[in-house]
């Protein structure tokens, strides 16, 4: 209803961002390369493209094919500062809180990877190549963070996107023109075919590269066809319950929370009624939202997990790795 308010805001934004490109495309502002590889990892909207999974699978990737690879993320919404060493390759070592919800996913996930969260990329791709050796940084969430050189620049569009979340924040969910997906090195289209991304997106895509999604769970969906209460807190909440529709899951009633949700007192106290409103004891949620769950709250119900991992052709990974001069 009072969208117009957000008019002048995002024509302000838009500009911005636009004279900050062009300050970097002219070399007005430094970008910086470091002694080893980066493979940049992001989207040029707020959220919900995957590029966690993605991180995850390119750090698989890179050990299949003997290198060390270590990730870098600026750990959003964490409670800490500074830059700070999430797992060290052998050990995690910071709560989700100090770490964020993304690095301490993969953190968990991955097991073996140096994670390091830190908003200055420089000082971060630095600490993990000489203090643990890495043979590759893998920028999670970079697109926009142009100070740091990258050898390989992917961008993921989601394709189930709607529209008129294509403009600029806050009038919707764009970090920046589409006019700046031209600085991807592959764009890679999640969450269905080329066809859906809207005509001012796919106008700037070339040869864009699908990848696969896969759904999965921690029960046998397919032999298990009792009503669940779904709950996110995510960027797109829709995408969500469209995998578990996908998937055929009896969804009696959900709740969505904002994204990157801490699950506060206020957090759970919401969540719990709405809940209790449903007469509903299993409950599906995201791998991200279920880590961060109290186990007092854990404790009172049946709460099952949805996964979500994405998979790119092995060709088009050989490619991209063959791509590095190293």
């Amino acid at each position: 209803m009072f969208r117009f308010l957000f008019f002048p805001i995002a024509i302000i934004f838009s500009i911005i961002t636009f004279i900050r490109n062009l300050a970097f495309d002219f070399k007005i502002l430094k970008i910086t390369k470091v002694s080893k590889p980066v493979i940049s990892i992001g989207n040029i909207t707020t959220g919900g493209t995957g590029k966690t999974p993605i991180a995850i699978f390119f750090a698989n990737e890179a050990k299949k094919r003997g290198l060390k690879p270590g990730i870098l993320s600026r750990g959003y919404q964490r409670k800490s500062s500074g830059s700070l060493v999430v797992h060290d390759g052998m050990n995690l070592l910071l709560s989700i809180d100090n770490s964020g919800d993304e690095p301490f996913l993969m953190a968990i996930k991955l097991k073996n990877v140096p994670i390091i969260v830190d908003t200055n990329r420089i000082i971060g791709a630095k600490r993990l190549i000489n203090d643990f050796g890495v043979d590759i940084v893998i920028l999670d969430d970079g697109f926009q963070h142009r100070y740091l050189y990258r050898d390989i620049d992917l961008l993921l569009i989601n394709a189930s996107v709607k529209e008129d979340v294509y403009h600029m924040l806050p009038l919707g969910m764009l970090r920046e023109l589409p006019r700046g997906i031209s600085r991807a090195s592959k764009v890679l289209i999640s969450k269905g075919s080329f066809d859906l991304v809207p005509k001012k997106i796919s106008a700037y895509i070339k040869n864009p590269i699908i990848i696969s999604e896969y759904l999965s769970t921690d029960f046998n969906y397919k032999n298990i066809k009792k009503p669940f209460f779904a709950f996110c807190g995510i960027a797109d909440p829709n995408t969500f319950i469209n995998s578990l529709d996908s998937l055929n899951i009896n969804i009696i009633d959900s709740y969505f929370l904002k994204d990157h949700a801490t699950y506060n007192k206020k957090d759970l106290d919401r969540l719990s009624n709405k809940i209790s409103e449903s007469g509903i004891r299993d409950l599906i949620t995201t791998e991200k939202d279920k880590i961060k769950l109290p186990k007092s709250f854990s404790d009172n119900y049946n709460i099952h997990t949805l996964y979500q991992d994405f998979k790119v052709e092995n060709d088009i990974i050989d490619e991209l790795f063959n791509s590095i001069t190293w």
